[in-house]
């Protein structure tokens, strides 16, 4: 003899939304330091250092690798990959950057994120400054292929270290 609430609690309905599984928009190994066309061009200092073998470089971990800028190192970057997936105008992408302390006189660092030539996300952070993980989302402006160019950024004076995590689309 079935109990109907055991039936009831095992009745699962078909229509429940599925759960969407955030997907990597770019690979830390695919970093490339010389962009077709810098979208950061208007910040570049006079005075660019950028020692492409101690400044930008991949660091590997247990626990995911990353792509790192050393800025005792390079003072200035802007690094470009191909999109690994196409993106809707409206989709929400998520970028994760962890910084180590920032020292030095005080001043602001910059962080940011381009999508086809056109900065999506950006981020100034006072220097000094105790070291953190960002983690903020942008809406996409508009819709791109994959294999679109996203290029990374960052500069600030002084040595300090940033990681970029990840840029998903969620």
């Amino acid at each position: 003899m079935a109990l109907p609430w055991l039936l009831a609690a095992c009745d699962v309905p078909s229509a429940e939304p599925m759960l969407s599984v955030p997907s990597s928009l770019v690979e830390p190994e695919q970093w490339q330091d010389s962009p077709s066309r810098d979208a950061f061009a208007d910040l570049r200092p006079a005075d660019v250092e950028c020692d492409p073998v101690r400044g930008l470089y991949l660091q590997r971990s247990p626990w995911g690798d990353r792509f790192e800028i050393n800025t005792a190192w390079c003072n200035y970057a802007t690094v470009e990959q191909p999109l690994l997936e196409p993106l809707a105008a409206g989709d929400t992408v998520e970028v994760r950057v962890w910084h180590f302390d920032l020292t030095g006189a005080p001043a602001e660092a910059y962080v940011g994120v381009a999508v086809a030539g056109e900065i999506e996300w950006e981020r100034i952070i006072p220097i000094p400054s105790e070291g953190g993980l960002i983690a903020e989302t942008f809406e996409v402006s508009e819709a791109v292929e994959a294999g679109t160019p996203i290029q990374f950024h960052v500069h600030n004076h002084g040595n300090n270290t940033w990681e970029l995590v990840s840029i998903e689309q969620l």
